[in-house]
């Protein structure tokens, strides 16, 4: 038995003579090229992808893709990213190992040749090489469209959907584009994105076919392509004069009876346009020398003609999809208008608006920007009921009184009376911080009024795991964690409100102004107004008077003299996961910790009352009002909970999980909003 075995192996071995020497391990290769039509990643990554591509290129690969994406990725590297390449020294690198009569060489030297001229029949010869090479089918929906070969154009638009799908969400960007000119009517467009997929559509799907589209840039370049589109207009005239000349094109077309509009992504061109003559009616500009009715036409839009789907519900953070947040950033302008008209006509209220409008703003990265905007150029909304469950007299005595003063600062860091002086005018401020419990009433007021569609601009955010995980060891319980933090047990209403946007301290800060104004028993019958403190007067009021303590409570340390924490903050963990390990190590070999206290410390078990990492009171958060007050009556203008300050994305006074030198007065750390880390109080100030 054991020889007829080796027999068979033999036999094996000789017929697969793979199996006894096996190949060396396969090429890895990295990520293909992907145009910024269908993907958008940052520079860096470009930087990378050409790095690697190159090295496969001049290394022992002989494959010609090698050198197609090494030229396409350091064109990318180039263009967004840090990169420095000599394009055609690539080029005359790949030459020895490219077929001249294949797709890559004659593609590449399309896409290096300027000349308009002569580039397209090195275009043609690449496709006709090999007709499937999906790459050059952008190109080519060009070059057919200057030709106006219109069915060729259309056969290459479905091949390119089919071969490469272009986005959803810039498939329903381009849909809501179209929806956005009036029938018949001419858009002019700027780039790739907002060109071939509306050309897609209206090919393909039929939609919209009765509006004329019109490519600038290559209206700008090539004069076959400007005979064509004259002929369409059946006018005389048609940009004969270069460069771009935004008032002799409105000239030309003017002569003709179609209305006329800008695609909203020509932020470029579009300043150049006279201002009084463009209307928003969605994600275009119409031109008019008469009145037009936008705000109609942008709620008809919005609400009948547009699809919302993938905006409102981004399922991914894909670069297929940072390619439509970057278009859907035209949508804000819209959104503002529709706002507006909802602030100033409540009883025609468009739903929906104002929650889209803070998520694409959030997914843009741009919260605080247009947060600011609508702090001072709308009209507040009305969200207090008459009934609010809070009294003005209560709101006023949950306030300190900061009187005048000078205010020293050094470097926005320590406190030194040798600085220039900052004159601080007195105000009141609110004694503790927003707590859950405070929160929780803005929120049940809202909900009484069914105001559903405030909710998501106020909601406390869903505490991720990735926000806290340089703070606590991956074995932390989570969700313990969480509920404590997000305030989601009454045990823990008496805490500090973590974890929202500035838009919804601001629109509590409205609120509260709303309750304390309506109410007939208000101080003096003055009205007041709410809002968040500017740096100089949070570090002002956090001195409580003293001008020579880095800390609220006076003197140079952050403990007493018995040795405990005068606030809270995060003692032990490191700043980064990459000193965890060592800190981990110094818990295990510490001899002043009980074998009990290292197993709390190092499995964080967490409990209603909190843990007692080492003599910090405070675990994660504490009730608002623990530890000692200042001298002006305020707690924990020092750690805690970090505070949002009128100057966007800047926070003071540092947090729970912040070190010792975050807790001195008037050292700042910006923060993007919501963050675990970061609550709110604010300035009550008299408006009579």
């Amino acid at each position: 038995m054991r020889h007829l075995f080796l027999v068979l192996i033999g036999l094996i071995l000789s017929v697969n003579p793979a199996a006894a020497n096996p190949d060396p391990q396969p090429t890895v290769y990295p990520a293909p090229f992907v145009d910024v039509m269908h993907a958008r990643h940052d520079g860096d990554f470009y930087d990378q992808q050409a790095q690697e591509w190159q090295a496969l290129a001049l290394g022992n690969c002989t494959e010609e893709d090698a050198w197609f994406h090494y030229y396409k990725t350091a064109r990318y590297s180039n263009r967004f990213g840090s990169g420095d390449y000599d394009l055609t020294a690539i080029l005359a690198q790949a030459q020895p190992t490219l077929d001249p009569e294949g797709f890559v060489w004659n593609y590449l030297n399309f896409v290096a040749d300027q000349d308009l001229v002569t580039r397209w029949p090195k275009l043609l010869r690449a496709h006709a090489a090999d007709p499937d090479r999906h790459e050059a089918y952008t190109s080519l929906i060009a070059h057919y469209t200057i030709e106006n070969n219109l069915a060729l154009k259309d056969e290459t638009l479905r091949k390119l959907h089919v071969a490469e799908p272009i986005p959803n969400g810039v498939m329903e960007y381009n849909y809501n584009q179209l929806m956005s000119v009036a029938p018949n009517g001419i858009l002019i467009t700027h780039g790739d994105s907002d060109t071939y997929p509306t050309w897609l559509l209206q090919s393909t799907y039929k939609v919209r076919p009765d509006i004329l589209v019109i490519s600038l840039p290559l209206l700008m370049n090539f004069s076959e392509y400007q005979k064509h589109i004259k002929a369409a207009l059946r006018i005389d005239k048609l940009f004969a004069q270069a460069p771009y000349d935004a008032a002799g094109l409105l000239e030309q077309l003017t002569t003709q009876q179609r209305p006329i509009f800008f695609a909203a992504t020509g932020q470029q061109h579009l300043p150049e346009l006279p201002a009084d003559r463009l209307y928003l009616t969605g994600l275009a500009f119409q031109y008019s020398t008469g009145e037009v009715d936008n705000i109609g036409l942008l709620a008809k839009n919005y609400v009948e003609n547009w699809r919302l789907e993938s905006l409102s519900l981004p399922l991914t953070d894909s670069p297929a999809q940072a390619v439509a947040d970057q278009l859907n950033q035209n949508y804000l302008p819209a959104l503002l208008e529709l706002n507006n008209f909802n602030q100033a006509h409540p009883d025609q209220h468009i739903p929906g608006v104002f929650p889209l409008l803070e998520k694409l703003a959030q997914r843009a990265g741009i919260s605080e920007t247009v947060s600011s905007y609508l702090s001072s150029s709308s009209t507040p909304p009305q969200l207090a009921s008459n009934n609010p469950g809070l009294r003005a007299k209560d709101i006023y005595k949950g306030t300190a009184y900061i009187p005048d003063g000078t205010l020293y600062l050094r470097n926005g860091e320590a406190l030194t009376q040798v600085s220039d002086p900052i004159t601080v005018r007195g105000f009141f401020l609110q004694e503790a911080e927003v707590s859950n419990a405070d929160y929780q009433l803005f929120l049940e007021d809202l909900l009484r009024q069914r105001k559903f569609d405030m909710l998501d601009s106020v909601a406390v955010s869903p505490l991720k795991e990735a926000d806290i995980e340089n703070t606590f060891p991956a074995e932390s319980n989570f969700q313990a964690v969480a509920v404590h933090l997000t305030g989601s047990n009454p045990a823990f209403a008496n805490y500090p409100l973590i974890n929202v946007s500035r838009r919804a301290a601001e629109l509590y800060a409205i609120w509260l102004a709303q309750v304390y104004n309506q109410d007939p028993k208000r101080i003096d019958g003055k009205n007041v107004r709410f809002r968040l403190p500017q740096e100089a007067e949070f570090a002002f009021a956090a001195q409580g008077g003293r001008t020579n303590h880095p800390y609220p409570w006076g003197g140079p340390y952050y403990r007493n003299a018995k040795g405990c924490l005068l606030g809270n903050f995060n003692t032990l963990a490191p700043e980064s996961r990459e000193n965890f390990k060592a800190w981990q190590d110094n818990i295990k070999a510490s001899t002043k910790l009980t074998a009990k206290e290292k197993a709390d410390i190092l499995e964080r078990k967490d409990t209603d009352e909190g843990c007692d990492w080492e003599n910090d009171g405070g675990y994660l958060t504490v009730a608002t009002r623990s530890y000692f007050p200042n001298d002006y009556g305020l707690y924990n203008m020092s750690g805690n909970a970090a505070e949002m300050l009128a100057e966007e994305g800047k926070t003071m006074g540092g947090s729970w999980m912040d070190p010792a030198y975050l807790m001195q007065i008037g050292v700042v750390k910006e923060r993007t909003l919501p963050h675990p880390s970061t609550g709110f109080r604010l300035i009550m100030e008299y408006l009579d």
